[in-house]
Parts: structure tokens; sequence; C-alpha cells
């Protein structure tokens, strides 16, 4: 499968839309480990160690794992993205100022052997329904189901307050007309009521 990978694999993506958050490890073999029930993706932190491997002469990594790893994390943390940036900082990662290998315009999952099942699976997770309504909120991928979904939310709101208010005032409405029939019987009962109707 030749899926195209897109900015929805970016990282402040995967978080905002998705509630997936980042967890940072020293083990490459954890790179891209996705704990479903936890939501959080597991990413490889050292990457100034992998630009340093491939410069190098020894190879302890093999280099298509090295070279893999860089274009993932080049994919999740886009140099050119400034959310990106905020997010890395914040996380106090200097991805951002370190040297990126040059990648290609578009990455597809086929250019990604080692970490292709990992990624697959990163892939649909952010491709499926966001997991709570902050999500929702910010998960503007389909905008005609965003507006369809937030309408009938809407619609759903002012039914149940309008049928409020309506409950409300006809009981209002009943409680004062069942009082004024008790004025009335009373008023009709009443020795005034009877000198009047005798004269």
């Amino acid at each position: 499968m030749n899926l195209l990978l897109g900015s929805d694999l970016m990282a402040v993506n995967l978080e905002r839309m998705s509630g997936i958050q980042i967890t940072w490890t020293c083990n490459l073999e954890e790179h891209l480990w996705y704990d479903r029930d936890r939501r959080s993706l597991k990413v490889y932190s050292l990457k100034q160690v992998l630009q340093d491997q491939m410069m190098s002469d020894t190879k302890i990594i093999p280099e298509s794992v090295t070279k893999e790893t860089l274009l993932s994390l080049n994919l999740l943390f886009p140099n050119w993205d400034p959310r990106t940036e905020r997010y890395l900082q914040k996380a106090n990662q200097g991805f951002f100022a370190e040297a990126t290998i040059k990648i290609p315009r578009q990455l597809y999952l086929m250019d990604f052997y080692h970490w292709q099942d990992r990624l697959a699976e990163l892939h649909d997770e952010s491709q499926s329904s966001p997991p709570s309504w902050k999500q929702l909120w910010t998960d503007r991928r389909n905008r005609l189901q965003w507006y369809t979904f937030w309408f009938a939310v809407a619609v759903l709101v002012l039914t149940v307050v309008f049928g409020t208010i309506t409950s409300v005032t006809a009981c209002m409405q009943t409680r004062y007309a069942y009082e004024s029939l008790q004025l009335a019987r009373t008023a009709a009962h009443s020795p005034i009521t009877c000198l009047l109707a005798t004269e």
C-alpha cells in the first residue's frame, strides 16, 4: 500500500486532533511504539546521535535504520512549522536547532521498511474519529462533517432549552388557570355575590 504520509502525522496535529501524547524515549527499538490504551506514542529523542551516526565512518546502527528514523522524526516534527517549534521548545527538545537531512517533497509509507508497520498504525489512528469533545472541536479535516455535527449539537441544545422553557410556561399557565378557577368558585359562593344576585 503506497499511502501518502501528510501533515496528519505531525506531532502537534496528532495531539490536537487525535489526543495522542508524545513520550520521549532513548531506546531506538521503542521509536514510534504506540500504546492505544494510553494514547501515547514513544518517539526517539536523540536526533543528534542519529545525525552524528550518519556522518560517522563507523556505523553502529545500520544506515537504513538511521535514515528512516531521521525521516520519521522530520515527518513528525517538520522544521518549517512554527507550531512544531513551539511544541518542541515546550518539551525541551532541541530538534529545531539541529540540522535536518534532506527529505523528499512527499513521503509515502513504502519509503519506510523498518518503521512501516508502526507508521501505518499511527496513520490509521490519525484518521479515526476524535476520542474527546476537545478533539472534536479542533478536528476540521472534514469541514462538512464538522459543521454538520456541531449544527446538530446546536439544534439539540436549542431544542432542550426551548422545550424546558415551554414546559415551565405551560406549568405556570396551568397553575394560574387553576387559581383563577378557584377564585371564580369562591366568588360565586360568597354572601356578597348571593346578595347581588337576588337584587
